[in-house]
């Protein structure tokens, strides 16, 4: 992972873009103007290809030099993928996997803390931010064991912390999808899917918005109502 690049995605923005494209655009009204012979500038046809070389420089050599938005969607694809996977074995615990609720990995940004750097994409405009955080969930006949990676695009630095919780003492599971102030008095949309237990929340895990988490969250709650139902 090339952290310099990945910095420098959060610290520019876009404005050298729209000033390149109006540079190149005043180059390909001249060029134009000179094609249907209307010409008011000595080498009228020089001076638009040099407004059109450098227009494109300005708008698009900057973002040679850093990480786009694509590529850090990829570096985080990699970070995180089997997960869950890597995460029951590691446990020991691949036997003990339930078949009724599949082990899945979530992942979302984190955008509250110390020195994170947000942005917000100009292609997609998703918020992004230099803190990422994945969550394994493995789903047992008893339970579930969690396992939260959070690393950052940056800077060399990652943490894990793991914790088990059984369905007798959960209370339930739900989908809170909130709005983080970032910056400038914007707000980025985040969803995290939570497990309560003695009324205090004892898992948060950001996670991309999905149909899906309000159904994993179903199923969640319907094991927790089966094992109390049978005590």
């Amino acid at each position: 992972m090339n952290y310099e690049k990945n910095k420098k995605y959060f610290d520019s923005n876009d404005k050298h873009f729209y000033v390149g494209v109006v540079i190149l655009g005043i180059g390909a009204v001249l060029f134009a103007l000179w094609f249907m012979r209307l010409s008011f500038l000595p080498m009228q046809a020089m001076f638009a290809l040099v407004f059109a070389v450098v227009g494109a420089a300005v708008a698009f050599v900057p973002r040679s030099f850093r990480t786009s938005e694509s590529e850090l969607d990829g570096i985080i694809e990699a970070k995180t993928k089997n997960y869950a996977e890597e995460t029951a074995e590691n446990a020991g615990i691949e036997h003990m996997i339930s078949r009724k609720i599949r082990p899945c990995t979530l992942g979302g940004y984190v955008f509250e803390g110390e020195n994170v750097l947000v942005r917000r994409g100009k292609d997609d405009r998703r918020y992004r931010s230099s803190i990422y955080m994945a969550t394994a969930l493995i789903f047992t006949n008893d339970g579930i064991y969690a396992a939260q990676k959070t690393f950052s695009l940056t800077e060399e630095a990652e943490s894990e912390t793991d914790a088990e919780f059984f369905y007798e003492d959960l209370e339930k599971a739900y989908v809170s999808e909130e709005e983080i102030p970032v910056a400038d008095g914007a707000k980025a949309k985040v969803n995290f899917v939570v497990l309560v237990s003695g009324g205090k929340e004892v898992l948060r895990a950001p996670a991309k918005p999905s149909y899906a988490l309000t159904s994993l969250c179903d199923d969640i709650n319907h094991e927790i109502a089966e094992i109390k139902r049978k005590k």
